[in-house]
């Protein structure tokens, strides 16, 4: 499913993603029900509360505070994740799905800063993510 970025397809409804018609469960349609985006900005991504406990196997978001003493490029493991987004100090780094031939995310030093560092994931396969790793080298499947 890629997307058509020049010529008259551009606007055509062939070209609509996402939901296109009713959402049915079964053989009913859902009624009464409000879709809307996350569009993830750092306005947002400050008001979650992180304290609450996650519930196991539904999106997750998890807040990771890294102190560094000196910075440098590396990559993030998402080798044991799902699918999801990872933003560092606020940036978002970019989405990981580990289904792909890519298992990590490449993090330049201009990322980080010496001192306190926070990394936040949004899972949205639910896979529960109880510690990260770091490799100097990316990770391919």
């Amino acid at each position: 499913m890629g997307r058509n970025n020049y010529g008259p397809k551009l606007v055509a409804d062939s070209q609509r993603k996402g939901i296109r018609s009713g959402v049915m469960e079964d053989i009913h349609y859902i009624s009464d029900w409000e879709h809307y985006p996350l569009e993830l900005q750092p306005e947002q991504l400050d008001k979650i509360d992180f304290t609450k406990a996650t519930i196991a196997k539904t999106p997750s978001f998890y807040k990771i505070e890294l102190l560094l003493e000196e910075v440098g490029n590396t990559f993030l493991d998402c080798s044991s994740f799902g699918k999801g987004v990872v933003f560092v100090n606020g940036e978002n780094i970019g989405r990981y799905w580990q289904a792909g031939p890519t298992q990590s995310l490449f993090i330049p030093d201009f990322f980080w800063k010496k001192g306190i560092n926070e990394v936040i994931i949004f899972e949205t396969e639910g896979v529960p993510i109880y510690e990260i790793h770091f490799s100097e080298a990316p990770i391919m499947a």
